[in-house]
């Protein structure tokens, strides 16, 4: 027989957020598929760099450009107004996951940077801890506007001296 050891309230009741919940639910469903290293609903180019925190400790730098002319745009008060959640997830060559890094990004473009990003995408970067000397990368961008979701699968390899 199976049952709960106990039960966790949370302090306030907060509203079912719908968007969140998919953004969520699709986000997981492309991490966990294996069919292939890459979904190409929202394009995006991925370059990885060597890098270090504050501190020294070494990190990866990620560098995306997303294809803004697949990504889901509302005109509001004359803005390009949309919204991307991108979740990188490292991992070790074994399949242990070393961490996750999760972020909502609100676009609200004038027309001139909203024609610059469609010729040249919509540049996103973040440092990603280097804790092996050899990890996993996978990528996943979610439009929220448009519900569509691209990612990718790299290998980096170590910065990490041996």
């Amino acid at each position: 027989m199976y049952s709960r050891r106990g039960y966790f309230a949370r302090d306030r009741l907060q509203p079912y957020d719908k968007a969140e919940f998919l953004a969520f639910s699709r986000i997981s469903a492309a991490g966990a598929w294996a069919e292939s290293d890459h979904i190409d609903d929202v394009p995006f180019k991925l370059n990885t760099s060597k890098a270090q925190n504050d501190t020294g400790q070494p990190q990866v730098k990620v560098d995306l450009k997303i294809d803004a002319a697949k990504i889901g745009f509302n005109t509001v008060n004359d803005l390009h107004a949309g919204r991307l959640r991108i979740a990188i997830f490292s991992g070790a060559i074994n399949g242990a996951s070393l961490g996750e890094d999760w972020k909502t990004i609100d676009l609200q473009l004038k027309e001139a940077t909203y024609k610059e990003y469609l010729k040249s995408g919509i540049p996103y970067s973040v440092l990603i801890p280097m804790k092996q000397k050899s990890i996993f990368l996978k990528v996943i961008i979610y439009d929220y506007t448009g519900d569509r979701i691209g990612s990718k699968t790299v290998r980096v390899e170590s910065f990490l001296a041996p």
